[in-house]
């Protein structure tokens, strides 16, 4: 009878935690569709002095982005919800169709944190499939963002690893670009990713 006895505490210990996390979930997503609400708010009432205290945060596109390119509404929306989770320290994914340029609005908001702090460093990881876009996107929408893509031969992945450790770029890097077999394909791979410091990725 005992060891049932354990087995039930054990379960009724694991609802309740489980109970617990489930109500500090809620707590922040109400507090994060309030926020997007009154992005969405603010964007349809641009002119409305009513709309003042739900204004867009971030209201034109970062000036270090391409200024041949310019982000729709809704990405300025998509760019501003990526900022709140940030400043709120909550993990987020944007999850736009397809084609509706998800790719934009995250180099958007990385451009937005490199002009807010430029020694931060960033991590981007993608499937192997998207790398060669990846690439010619941050390059083609923000100029300015200094990056490297993390591939190669074990040779030139531990030079490479030698040189992001040691600086050796021509200015500070904002962002290391890889893919998920990369990061972690090696002990080596996954012990370089440990020691840096990124702030978003």
């Amino acid at each position: 009878l005992l060891p049932y006895i354990d087995s039930i505490k054990d379960l009724i210990h694991a609802r309740g935690m489980v109970n617990d996390l489930l109500q500090r979930c809620e707590k922040i997503s109400k507090k994060m569709e309030e926020e997007v609400s009154k992005l969405v708010e603010s964007s349809e009432n641009t002119g409305d002095s009513s709309a003042s205290e739900a204004k867009l945060e971030i209201k034109t596109q970062p000036k270090l982005l391409n200024k041949n390119l310019q982000l729709k509404p809704y990405q300025l929306i998509g760019l501003n919800w990526l900022c709140i989770m940030h400043k709120n320290n909550i993990n987020g994914i944007l999850a736009d169709e397809m084609g509706l340029g998800k790719t934009c609005q995250t180099i958007a908001f990385l451009t937005y944190l490199l002009e807010q702090s430029p020694k931060l460093m960033h991590l981007i990881i993608v499937p192997p499939s998207t790398l060669d876009n990846w690439v010619r996107e941050l390059s083609t929408w923000s100029p300015h963002f200094y990056f490297t893509v993390y591939q190669g031969s074990l040779d030139e992945r531990r030079q490479l690893r030698a040189n992001i450790l040691n600086s050796k770029f021509e200015k500070p890097l904002n962002c290391i670009l890889t893919t998920y077999g990369l990061i972690s394909s090696t002990n080596e791979d996954k012990s370089f990713f440990k020691k840096l410091k990124l702030e978003y990725c």
